[in-house]
């Protein structure tokens, strides 16, 4: 697996790694000058940073190449990345990580070699539902009678709500139920009932969006 912030540390601490390449792209020669000084600045004797190229410019095709061969991350400083791009890095497996303020970028490098960083976690829509009605169960709260119209849902999705497209509540699934037993997993086209933990308010006519959340 490829250097990233969020795995420098461990990669530190197994000595896997004594060498973080990094590729520096700036809106401007003189912040190019700058952030590599910044960044040399953070070395120390279990760790070299090795600038192997500073540009100036929004991402390109290139720089993801260069980084995919290189191993290298790539930083940038008010600079963007078109979307096209963004995959091509994914496919690539390469880090890019952009800033508008240094000494955020700092924060998170100095995190990364202490092991501090937080893991950068994302979301995937894996279905939809529409709420046909509800039903209130003393002891229990509102269960939802839900059709579920794309994709599919889990017991273990997160859930978004949305009424007239405004979002209303964010949260968990707290049971998930496919006639009266527990189910893990109910597909598109098919009849639902579900309770949304710390919930009540939901209404006929909510629009349910289910989603898997993974560290990226």
């Amino acid at each position: 697996k490829r250097i990233s912030l969020e795995n420098l540390f461990q990669k530190l601490q197994d000595d896997k790694t004594k060498e973080f390449p990094i590729i520096v792209k700036t809106d401007n020669f003189s912040s190019a000058e700058v952030l590599e000084a910044i960044l040399l600045k953070q070395e120390h004797e279990q760790l070299k940073i090795n600038i192997i190229h500073k540009g100036v410019g929004n991402m390109t095709e290139s720089d993801i190449l260069l980084a995919a061969t290189s191993g290298a991350m790539i930083v940038g400083f008010n600079v963007k990345a078109p979307q096209k791009l963004l995959a091509l890095a994914k496919r690539e497996q390469v880090e890019i990580k952009l800033y508008n303020v240094i000494y955020h970028l700092i924060e998170d490098v100095e995190k990364a070699i202490k092991g501090e960083i937080e893991p950068e976690y994302i979301e995937s829509l894996i279905g939809k539902a529409e709420v046909l009605q509800t039903f209130k169960i003393s002891k229990i709260g509102i269960i939802a009678g839900c059709l579920v119209k794309e994709g599919k849902v889990t017991s273990k999705s997160k859930v978004k709500v949305l009424r007239s497209n405004d979002l209303v509540f964010e949260g968990d699934l707290e049971t998930l139920k496919r006639v009266k037993n527990e189910a893990s997993e109910v597909n598109a086209g098919t009849e639902c009932g579900i309770r949304i933990k710390n919930f009540n308010a939901i209404e006929a006519g909510d629009t349910l969006e289910f989603y898997e959340v993974k560290i990226k």
